[in-house]
């Protein structure tokens, strides 16, 4: 699998990156070896002293996840097939906000057994909340990092600085019309509940 690749700089030094690196799954592996998805994000590792994938410990989201497989589970739950159908009926959007947003429609589905997947997310949101560890590195296992997010307008990190003093910056695509592509390599990482490092499997 290629996919065409963003570029990073900083806006002071000559420090550049490209995204994404590696695709991968985060998966925490809790009592009696149950296995739970988790997630994960752009951060700045001072260990390897470059951007890479982190740890997201975002527990809002889970909870937020979690209170939508509920509602699903009660009957609250918004049918996705009619958003997407909505989506895709809507005059006023482009097609490519038509394919964003049906997309994630689709990714908002609730799992098939909900009733496993809420005590899932329910078993890892307590082993989270009782953490001791920041967000790790999933490359070098690290706790020694700080999340970084690009701002939609201008695209430079918000709340992180690089070393030099300047900002990182998402290139946009009309900035770089022949991106560059990689050819990448689905992982599953499989952690422990502190972000330890189990072991690393390739998806065939």
């Amino acid at each position: 699998m290629s996919l065409p690749t963003r570029l990073i700089v900083c806006t002071e030094c000559e420090y550049e990156t490209r995204e994404p690196q590696q695709p991968i799954r985060v998966l925490y592996q809790l009592a009696d070896n149950i296995l739970v998805e988790g997630h994960h994000t752009r951060g700045w590792c001072h260990s390897c002293d470059d951007l890479r994938e982190i740890e997201d410990l975002d527990a809002a989201r889970f909870q937020q996840t979690l209170e939508r497989y509920r509602d699903h589970l009660e009957g609250r739950g918004p049918d996705f097939k009619a958003q997407a159908r909505a989506v895709f009926d809507d005059p006023t959007l482009s097609p490519g906000a038509k394919i964003r947003l049906s997309v994630q429609a689709f990714r908002n589905r609730p799992p098939d057994n909900l009733e496993e997947a809420i005590w899932e997310l329910e078993a890892l949101l307590a082993a989270l909340r009782a953490r001791q560890s920041p967000p790790r590195c999933l490359t070098c296992g690290s706790a020694q990092t700080a999340r970084v997010v690009f701002a939609e307008a201008d695209g430079l990190s918000q709340d992180f600085r690089h070393r030099c003093g300047g900002q990182l910056r998402l290139v946009p695509a009309e900035e770089e019309p022949y991106r560059m592509r990689l050819a990448l390599h689905p992982s599953d990482y499989y952690l422990t509940t502190e972000g330890v490092l189990i072991e690393i499997r390739p998806k065939l």
